[in-house]
């Protein structure tokens, strides 16, 4: 990701929200976020936990790749935006209309201090290609000056 490029970032614990690119620290390779809530705690996060928003290609994704997918929905000061999750691929299989969809399951669970108790929680998921997300290749993004 560049500055200004929408993403998915960590924030806090097993969190993770939409934002956009405000800043990249080469040194301590950390992005800083605008979270599209307007939130401004958690805004500095380690490169490895922040993802393009958008879906990555079917190359890249493959039994074991960890991924973000969407699960829930979460309200902030009147804003109702996705719940992204990270989770580990382990089965790719065809839809009725032969589309892939990918089959996986929660990297985190309540033993990790994960929050499982919410009312869409599954401890699975089955995501078409275009609903996932995946961190970039930190070399191309050291590359860009």
């Amino acid at each position: 990701p560049q500055v200004g490029d929408a993403v998915v970032s960590h924030h806090v614990k097993h969190c993770y929200y939409t934002a956009k690119v405000a800043a990249f620290d080469r040194k301590e390779r950390t992005f800083t976020v605008d979270w599209d809530d307007g939130d401004q705690k958690g805004r500095t996060q380690p490169y490895r936990l922040v993802c393009k928003h958008v879906p990555p290609a079917a190359d890249e994704v493959g039994v074991g790749t960890v991924v973000l997918f969407t699960q829930g929905k979460y309200n902030f000061e009147g804003h109702r935006l996705d719940r992204y999750h990270e989770g580990r691929v382990t089965a790719i299989e065809r839809g009725a209309d032969g589309e892939a969809v990918y089959v996986g399951e929660h990297t985190k669970g309540e033993a990790d201090g994960k929050w499982v108790t919410y009312k869409d929680y599954e401890r699975t998921f089955r995501r078409p290609l275009a609903q996932l997300r995946v961190a970039g290749n930190l070399m191309a993004t050291l590359s860009v000056e």
